[in-house]
């Protein structure tokens, strides 16, 4: 079973745990439906997210790439700018941060359940950035195993890995029913539709009480692009020395602990 202390040099860092679902609610923010990536297709901020890129990794040293501020999952491809105050006309340096897309699409969970990307689960003991890493490392397990031969000298130690992987997955999956009976429904459309009816106030303390407990949980068949920019860039798939690589898990936890 993964417990974030058997996977080396990933269940290390620290993780967000301020991080919890939520909506754009910028009085500024352009009506988009919640929508992560209308900007994607703005010159200004392309531009923008260009000079911050370069800014950034011109103070790499060595094998530093970019990583994600909440989970720490390492992405040299494929990571999300996330606009810190929610408005995405504020195309400055300070206000972009560095997301992999799973911690990205938290912060929009009415456009997560507008186009059916996850569910709602009860887990209260997993923080959302903790519970975004194990989604992508589980998902992306599995796209490493489904494109490694099975002649592979490390194969055997992908498939012991991997049912302690989709046990955890399925476990987690089942606790969505924790949330439909509590709130009669697991959409992320509902709960994001109940955040914007929030005041100031109520939005501010939604990790308290009442929805303390919800956690977003993504469906991996909408994902697979960013699931193998996470084999890839995450895990390492391709370079089976790296610490990252699944093949070195049991080796780095050795030498962690």
């Amino acid at each position: 079973m993964l417990n974030m202390t058997n996977i080396g040099k990933l269940g290390q860092l620290p993780h967000n745990t301020e991080l919890f679902v939520g909506v754009i609610r910028d009085a500024n923010a352009l009506a988009r439906a919640d929508n992560p990536n209308l900007s994607h297709d703005d010159s200004e901020y392309q531009a923008a997210r260009d000079a911050f890129i370069t800014d950034l990794t011109s103070n790499y040293e060595g094998q530093q790439v970019p990583t994600c501020k909440n989970c720490t999952m390492e992405m040299a491809e494929g990571f999300h700018i996330h606009h810190k105050d929610g408005n995405h006309t504020n195309n400055k340096p300070d206000n972009f941060e560095i997301n992999c897309p799973f911690c990205h699409y938290t912060y929009h969970l009415g456009w997560v359940g507008a186009n059916s990307l996850g569910t709602m689960i009860y887990a209260p003991s997993i923080p959302q950035a903790t519970l975004n890493q194990i989604q992508a490392i589980c998902y992306a397990h599995e796209y490493i195993i489904n494109a490694t031969p099975k002649k592979a000298a490390h194969y055997s130690k992908l498939k012991q890995q991997s049912h302690g992987l989709n046990t955890l997955i399925q476990s987690l999956e089942a606790m969505k029913a924790v949330i439909q009976r509590d709130f009669k429904t697991t959409s992320p459309e509902h709960f994001a539709n109940a955040f914007m009816r929030m005041s100031e106030d109520e939005y501010a303390n939604r990790a308290v009480g009442t929805f303390s407990g919800i956690r977003l949980l993504y469906d991996k068949t909408q994902f697979q692009g960013e699931i193998e920019m996470f084999a890839k860039h995450s895990l390492s798939m391709n370079d089976i020395s790296s610490p990252n690589n699944p093949a070195q898990w049991v080796a780095q936890a050795k030498q962690l602990k």
